[in-house]
């Protein structure tokens, strides 16, 4: 199992318990050659906040409900895309281009009023008590 699979797994399990929290904030910034996208989910089950950060940004996308502080979080994935696999989900094959030499990914979808697509190559969840 590469380490994309066995870190989408344990992933998989703590935003699963976001579902039903809130979006605290989402941020996209840019630092020299690195990009980045910060979400922030409150009240998630067991934990007061849940940040998930991406870097090396290959696509984001957002559609934005009436506000995106305090939107409801019907539901949030994380997909580890693995380079060497030679299909990935249908959903993803309109949002980048896959070439030789392109990284393993991990697919990240924020659903609810405001909804959030992010393919990146690096993934951290945190959590705070």
């Amino acid at each position: 199992m590469s380490i994309v699979a066995e870190t989408g797994a344990r992933v998989r399990e703590v935003l699963r318990r976001c579902e039903g929290g809130f979006l605290e904030s989402v941020g996209f910034g840019t630092t020299g050659e690195e990009d980045h996208v910060d979400i922030q989910i409150s009240q998630a089950q067991g934990w007061e906040l849940v940040t998930v950060r991406l870097h090396g940004v290959r696509h984001f996308a957002i559609g934005k409900g009436p506000d995106i502080m305090g939107s409801f979080v019907d539901e949030v994935s994380a997909v580890p895309l693995p380079a060497g696999d030679p299909v990935w989900p249908v959903e993803v094959s309109g949002l980048i281009t896959r070439f030789p030499g392109l990284p393993d990914l991990y697919w990240v979808r924020v659903v609810g009023p405001t909804e959030l697509i992010c393919l990146a190559t690096v993934l951290t969840v945190s959590v705070s008590a």
